[in-house]
């Protein structure tokens, strides 16, 4: 299979009351299973599916990055702390709804089942969020960790992408945004957004060369 698992989606309003789309929905035209470990490989179910997903647009929960030891090549500790803030509980009700919403359309009631996973038995939003704090991941859209900013205690590097308070090192990927975006950060639509900091950094270093 030479395709990308994505095949539609879209961004859509959780709630009427919301300003702008807070949440985006991805179309998969097979059902697997997400690994989970630090494998990116998936497994494809042994039967006919499809997947119907989302993740909030802006998250607020804010994780957790602490150095493992002085060996660089360890992996540092990392707590996503999922789920933290009432925003991101609420944008899972809210996308839990719509998703189920869009399975009752005529044309996917049709041609479905059954509903596997969340399943039958989550019918509740308190079911739902136990769901959702047991299973929900970050997949492949990190960003934000080395933030840049202009106060050294809440941000790591400065507007020329150097780390404060070190001489001779910058960070120059998507781990200095500041904010989210709203979207993949890797996908085509948003890959200037990626591209703007590797070339604006390369030009700063060529500058001070």
């Amino acid at each position: 299979m030479a395709m990308s698992v994505n095949q539609a989606g879209g961004f859509f309003r959780g709630t009427d009351a919301q300003p702008h789309p807070n949440l985006q929905l991805y179309f998969n035209p097979l059902s697997y299973q997400i690994p989970k470990n630090n494998k990116a490989s998936l497994k494809p179910e042994p039967y006919s599916g499809f997947l119907l997903c989302f993740n909030p647009c802006r998250p607020t929960s804010r994780e957790r990055i602490e150095i493992a030891s002085n060996n660089p090549r360890e992996a540092a500790l990392i707590d996503p702390n999922y789920l933290s803030t009432q925003k991101d509980i609420d944008e899972v009700i809210q996308g839990s709804r719509l998703m189920r919403k869009i399975m009752q359309a005529p044309a996917l009631k049709r041609i479905t089942v059954a509903e596997v996973l969340s399943g039958p038995v989550v019918e509740t939003d308190e079911q739902m969020l136990q769901y959702f704090r047991e299973n929900c991941g970050s997949i492949y859209h990190l960003c934000g960790s080395c933030a840049m900013g202009t106060d050294p205690q809440t941000s790591v590097v400065d507007k020329h992408l150097k780390v404060h308070g070190l001489e001779g090192l910058r960070i120059v990927d998507a781990s200095v945004f500041p904010n989210v975006t709203s979207g993949n950060t890797h996908a085509a639509v948003l890959m200037v957004a990626v591209l703007m900091v590797a070339e604006k950094g390369a030009d700063l270093i060529l500058q001070d060369a």
